[in-house]
């Protein structure tokens, strides 16, 4: 079975869970016996496509064609950030591209996930050819352009913009044999905004393996602390910043991974305080390696969040979560897996983590029994059900 998967990013430039999931679910699709293609954005700045084989996948990279990568809109004005999402809903660019690609790799069915970069026009090629289509939800970006809904909504979420905007997604993207979400929140978000009418559509959880490692499986000494994720405005870092300042307990260690548009700003932090660690994107195994070594995750955003593969990823290693009550995430992080608190509060953060820090001890204690939870799907059964909504029956696996 030769099957297309559609993801405006895509490694090496994954930037959040989205793409890691894309990434996830091509890699157990073709473990599964399918031959599968990638079509996504070329890094900033390069101007021809290309084809390369990278981990068994076969990836088509394409020229962005609109104004500016999605990878450098932190760098935009508002202005101009508008812009892009009118000619994103506008520009016909990719679709010969695809469905050259289309022909040329015999694709018979078609998993998108975001496609902000790419344009949703540029599904007209696979309804041209009748393929099979399943589209994977990662956030609300068919119904707020920028796909952040913030707490106190912006003006991509003016009620006049956002029916003029949702009209135009809601045309470009039809009504797929499937969509999958991976939380019952932003699955009911769309459905009640008119989305996807005559769609079959499913709530499966994100696919996360756990990775095996030799770090110690239960931490010792003072209270260690872990965010992963983007350094970015609406995952609440000047916010854990704040909180972190009032210090939890003694010896307590804040360690972050990920990078971002305030990179610099925990830098500087760091610089002044020796408990913030700082270690930019990691690999899964490094991460694994740091989750195995922390007490609780801590996510503190300030947006609608929808399913944080974050969260699945602590979860699985047995780490408690401290969380924003926001979004799908109440879906997620229930008694005795972690905290929720309000969301854009510091000292509600704050308190959370002193909660957590005072009694370590039986955080640790349930450490075992976290891990043994069932939080998400494994990558081969997301790709089971992924070829189970196209109506593909693959190779057997080898």
């Amino acid at each position: 079975m030769n099957i297309a998967v559609l993801s405006a990013l895509f490694a090496p430039l994954a930037r959040g869970g989205a793409e890691r999931v894309a990434m996830s679910s091509a890699c157990a699709l073709a473990r599964r016996g399918c031959k599968v293609s990638v079509f996504t954005l070329a890094a900033p700045g390069v101007c021809e496509p290309e084809r390369v084989e990278v981990d068994g996948l076969v990836v088509h990279r394409v020229p962005c064609p609109n104004r500016y990568h999605p990878l450098q809109a932190h760098e935009r004005g508002l202005p101009a950030r508008l812009a892009w999402h009118l000619r994103d809903l506008r520009t016909p660019a990719t679709i010969a591209s695809l469905g050259a690609m289309l022909d040329a790799e015999r694709v018979e069915a078609v998993v998108s996930h975001n496609l902000k970069g790419l344009g949703l026009r540029c599904l007209h090629a696979v309804r041209e050819r009748g393929l099979p289509h399943v589209h994977v939800l990662h956030d609300l970006q068919l119904s707020v352009a920028s796909g952040v809904m913030w707490l106190r909504p912006r003006l991509d979420a003016n009620p006049v913009f956002r029916r003029w905007y949702e009209a135009h997604t809601r045309q470009l993207l039809g009504s797929p044999r499937a969509v999958v979400s991976p939380s019952r929140y932003l699955l009911d978000e769309h459905l009640a905004r008119g989305f996807f009418p005559t769609s079959r559509t499913v709530v499966l959880r994100n696919p996360v393996d756990p990775v095996p490692v030799t770090a110690p499986v239960t931490p010792a000494g003072p209270p260690r602390f872990a965010f992963v994720g983007q350094l970015a405005e609406h995952k609440g870092v000047r916010q854990l910043l704040r909180a972190w300042a009032a210090k939890p307990a003694p010896g307590a260690e804040l360690h972050v991974a990920g990078d971002g548009p305030l990179a610099g700003l925990v830098a500087e932090a760091a610089r002044r305080d020796p408990t913030l660690v700082v270690h930019g994107r990691l690999g899964a195994d490094e991460l694994q390696k740091l989750l195995a070594r922390t007490d609780a995750v801590v996510v503190p955003s300030i947006w609608h969040e929808n399913a944080p593969v974050a969260i699945l990823e602590a979860l699985t290693a047995g780490c408690a979560v401290l969380a924003s009550r926001v979004g799908g995430v109440v879906e997620m992080v229930t008694d005795p897996c972690g905290i929720l608190v309000p969301p854009a509060r510091p000292d509600a953060l704050a308190e959370g983590l002193a909660r957590i820090a005072a009694d370590v001890g039986t955080w640790r204690s349930r450490r075992a029994a976290i891990a043994a939870q069932r939080h998400g799907t494994t990558s081969a059964e997301y790709a089971e059900a992924l070829l189970s909504l196209l109506g593909c029956v693959p190779a057997p696996a080898s």
